[in-house]
């Protein structure tokens, strides 16, 4: 059985690459608002595109990898949280409790959960 390959979802997910780039970088004023607005649409695009990859797939195996992803975000979560934490006490002269006070003050525990820690 040979997997055919779909060319516009690989350009669609290249376009959305290069927007989600475009995302992260502050344009100035109200229009570069506006530009960060109108570029949302990438990440739901990543969503479709995931599912209609799931779509075919087995409840197994979408379990499995719904779980392989959540140990790769729990743990990047858990380095970039230590990584906060010691480059503000050691490299800005932060006390550890001024920085998880910073950092965790407003937060409720679903939200670092699931929204990231930092």
């Amino acid at each position: 059985m040979t997997k055919e390959k779909n060319e516009y979802l690989n350009v669609l997910k290249g376009i959305a690459c290069i927007v989600v780039i475009f995302l992260h970088c502050p344009f100035p004023g109200i229009v570069g608002e506006g530009i960060i607005y109108g570029l949302r649409f990438s990440v739901p695009i990543f969503f479709m595109i995931s599912g209609y990859f799931c779509l075919r797939k087995e409840p197994l195996w979408v379990l499995k990898k719904s779980i392989y992803i959540f140990k790769l975000l729990f743990f990047a979560e858990l380095f970039y949280g230590v990584w906060t934490i010691v480059s503000n006490c050691f490299l800005q002269d932060y006390l550890i409790a001024d920085v998880l006070v910073k950092n965790f003050e407003n937060k409720s525990l679903i939200q670092i959960l699931f929204c990231g820690t930092i």
